[in-house]
């Protein structure tokens, strides 16, 4: 059976699958979308669990690798920084926790550009229309011109777990079963640990 992807953000899947698209399962980072599909009966606690965890990491172009080194090349190098979009793209809000926690969010605020997505993000670093960014690690891997400038600290923001969620009205609930064993396999988690993501199931076999 054929797998179809949809990568666009968190909230606009989120918002797909409460108006009908036909969607087997939701995987995506952070709580607050997870939790509304589990109030809105799409999901439940038995079809759902933390899969993988995640770093938070700033990323900047190549024109300014060598002035950004770190998060305190900011303020004084940065004309342009890359998040998500706080109030629908996880990692937007898990940036603005740690520029909040640095201190640099209200000074860096004015210089924002909000992108729909992690990829939107990274994109708009690796051509260097923006200065910095802030990207998941396992998205560090499709940067082709930007640098890994700096990995934020665990206690800057929020653990970043990314949860799976099967749908209760999936059409195709045996095969969906079966994906949702096979994503939580020793096997998917070594698969998961090469592409940058943090395994948080079979522990024993890990």
């Amino acid at each position: 059976m054929a797998i179809e992807f949809n990568f666009a953000a968190s909230g606009f899947l989120r918002k797909q699958i409460e108006q009908g698209a036909p969607i087997d399962m939701f995987l995506a980072p952070g709580r607050l979308h997870l939790q509304a599909l589990l109030d809105g009966g799409f999901t439940d606690r038995e079809h759902s669990c933390a899969l993988l965890g995640n770093q938070l990491i700033l990323i900047v172009s190549r024109e300014k690798q060598y002035q950004i080194k770190g998060f305190a090349d900011l303020n004084e190098q940065t004309e342009t920084m890359a998040i998500g979009m706080p109030q629908m793209v996880p990692v937007g809000r898990y940036a603005k926790q740690t520029l909040s926690h640095f201190g640099l969010w209200k000074s860096l605020r004015p210089h924002m550009v909000y992108g729909k997505s992690v990829r939107q993000v990274l994109a708009y670093v690796d051509s260097g229309n923006a200065d910095a960014g802030l990207i998941f690690s396992s998205d560090t891997k499709l940067l082709t011109t930007a640098v890994v400038a700096a990995i934020a600290p665990d206690n800057s923001h929020a653990p970043i777990v990314f949860s799976m969620a099967s749908m209760l009205g999936s059409r195709q609930p045996k095969a969906l079963a079966n994906f949702a064993t096979f994503l939580q396999s020793q096997q998917a988690a070594t698969i998961f640990a090469s592409q940058g993501f943090i395994p948080l199931l079979a522990p024993e076999e890990t």
